[in-house]
């Protein structure tokens, strides 16, 4: 496939199901194509556009902390991707700079999918002790964070306070309408344009360009202090 690429075009976007793909990264290197990552980090020398994604998780769990939230579950993609990875970093720092222990078995990684989400947040909101707060690290994983909250009848924000990282319609009309750690998902795309051009104006030799853009947490009203006693239900 990468044979045919090399043709039909001049340069490379790509954003990959795993950051530790050899085979892949070889194939690259023997192509000769201008690559650009988006989102991805991948040993090879190529130029990458990424967001803070450890940067917005953090904001989220600090946020989440300072409300007096201490079972924070945070859901994600696979640690084998970097949004996924660098989610738990940004999470684990904000524990470690609160000087609070983790919470065990909360951060549930795998999948951007949904479904993946309405699952893990389905297993979560089931024990006797479940998190007062659920972190849905990825654009597409609030949908199934709603629906198992709505599914256990879990009032948000009284009994569960829930954050998402991304921004979409649903987080801004759900009701009551999600807290986000945002980026500007358009900014992506316009630098990693840019990166392509700069790479076919450039000598093949020039140093890698790595650009990073910053994420915000975009306050809502889909957070507040945890409840004491017994978890209710939605009326």
């Amino acid at each position: 496939m990468l044979a045919a690429f090399a043709r039909r075009t001049d340069a490379l976007m790509l954003a990959l199901d795993s950051s530790d793909d050899a085979i892949l990264r070889q194939r690259l290197q023997r192509l000769g194509t201008p690559v650009v990552m988006m989102e991805r980090e991948f040993s090879g020398g190529w130029d990458a556009v990424l967001t803070d994604h450890a940067g917005g998780a953090h904001a989220a769990t600090r946020h989440l902390l300072g409300l007096g939230h201490r079972r924070i579950a945070l859901i994600t993609a696979s640690a084998d991707v970097r949004p996924g990875a660098q989610r738990v970093l940004g999470y684990t720092r904000a524990f470690a700079e609160a000087k609070r222990e983790m919470p065990a078995g909360l951060v549930r990684c795998g999948s951007f999918d949904s479904d993946f989400a309405f699952r893990e947040a389905s297993s979560l909101l089931s024990p006797r002790d479940p998190p007062t707060a659920i972190i849905a690290g990825g654009i597409q994983l609030l949908a199934g964070v709603l629906r198992a909250a709505g599914l256990h009848r879990v009032a948000i924000p009284s009994r569960l306070s829930v954050v998402s990282c991304g921004d979409t319609d649903l987080a801004q009309l759900a009701s009551p309408p999600v807290t986000v750690a945002r980026w500007d998902v358009k900014a992506v795309g316009r630098a990693a344009a840019e990166a392509v051009l700069r790479r076919l104006d450039a000598t093949s030799d020039a140093a890698p360009v790595r650009v990073m853009l910053e994420s915000e947490l975009v306050l809502r009203a889909s957070c507040a202090a945890p409840a004491a006693g017994p978890r209710s239900r939605a009326r």
